[in-house]
């Protein structure tokens, strides 16, 4: 790896799967991805069939695991491109279940808005799989509401595209 020796002079705000803060007060855990499908940080992920596993999501609220979080276990060169091929499955993802990320939702959100994701891509990004919203999409099939017992919760206001901290509180 070489050494970096020129920088922006601006930096954006949050990259989506940031931490949004760096409180004790967060649950992260390292899986795999079940399928050998590819995976981006940011994002929703279902709980695969075994206890180390993750799967991208299918639409099963019920199912629901967490949001995938940056690890630098990845290299700059393998983050997703133009391609939108994903993170590779065989990197390992950090996955957060209790605590604050940044995400880019595909709708504006609001403090106390609901929270769904996106179980099917709907087209060209930013409606991508895994993907979160404040809105059912006008009553797509593409789309879940986040189980009451998830604790999910907006707290901050974002645009959307723009990001915004999601907080989770999932049972452990």
């Amino acid at each position: 790896m070489g050494i970096q020796t020129s920088y922006p002079e601006t930096f954006a705000v949050g990259l989506e799967g940031d931490l949004a803060d760096s409180g004790s007060d967060r649950h992260v855990r390292t899986f795999v991805e079940e399928n050998g499908v590819a995976y981006f940080f940011g994002r929703a992920v279902e709980r695969g069939t075994s206890g180390d596993e993750f799967i991208v999501p299918l639409g099963t609220a019920a199912n629901f695991m967490g949001v995938t979080v940056h690890t630098h276990a990845v290299e700059l060169s393998e983050l997703p491109d133009a391609t939108l091929e994903g993170i590779p499955s065989t990197k390992p993802a950090n996955v957060l279940t209790k605590g604050r990320v940044l995400v880019l939702p595909e709708t504006a959100v609001a403090p106390g808005s609901a929270v769904y994701y996106r179980f099917q891509n709907a087209g060209a990004d930013p409606e991508g799989q895994g993907r979160f919203r404040s809105d059912n999409d006008g009553g797509s099939l593409d789309v879940v509401q986040l189980p009451v017992g998830s604790g999910a919760v907006w707290r901050t206001a974002a645009a959307a595209g723009e990001p915004a901290v999601l907080e989770l509180n999932l049972p452990v």
